[in-house]
């Protein structure tokens, strides 16, 4: 299934769709030789300042180039990965976030539960106040964690004379 959408910060017309599980994994095979050639730790001590960030961009770079595909020949990739790192992290993510909610969309299962990680995730970016980062979850699992945390507001009832 392929869906219509619009690279952000242009008017290029395009297709998405999902990769699949090989496909997926072969883009984080790749993000992660990327990562290690570029001297970013990973492990155990990936929470050095930026890696967890550089790591969502390198995998999205990669996802993105397989998913967003020519709108007439849906085969054909729109462009390549060195096309798709030129451009802007905001461009990749927000199209990592339309991403997220294709898959979250056609997800049969339909999960309305976070994981632990996504849990964790959210709240660290939402602590260093990284709106590119939380965009990067989709709008579909930011939904889930703000009815699941959502605490009814303080009753402020005044007492009356």
């Amino acid at each position: 299934m392929h869906v219509d959408i619009v690279v952000p910060r242009t008017q290029i017309p395009a297709k998405m769709r999902l990769l699949s599980r090989r496909e997926e994994f072969e883009a984080k095979s790749e993000a992660r030789t990327a990562m290690l050639d570029a001297g970013y730790p990973l492990g155990g001590e990936s929470r050095e300042f930026g890696t967890a960030e550089q790591w969502l961009v390198e995998v999205a770079v990669r996802m993105v180039a397989v998913a967003v595909r020519e709108p007439t020949n849906p085969e054909r990739a729109l462009a390549s990965i060195d096309d798709w790192r030129d451009c802007d992290d905001n461009q990749i993510l927000a199209l990592w976030s339309e991403y997220c909610d294709l898959a979250a969309r056609l997800d049969p299962v339909g999960s309305n539960k976070l994981t632990d990680q996504e849990l964790d995730g959210i709240i660290a970016s939402a602590k260093k106040k990284d709106v590119d980062l939380l965009m990067a979850f989709g709008s579909r699992r930011l939904a889930l964690f703000a009815i699941t945390s959502a605490s009814p507001p303080a009753s402020s009832e005044t007492p009356t004379s």
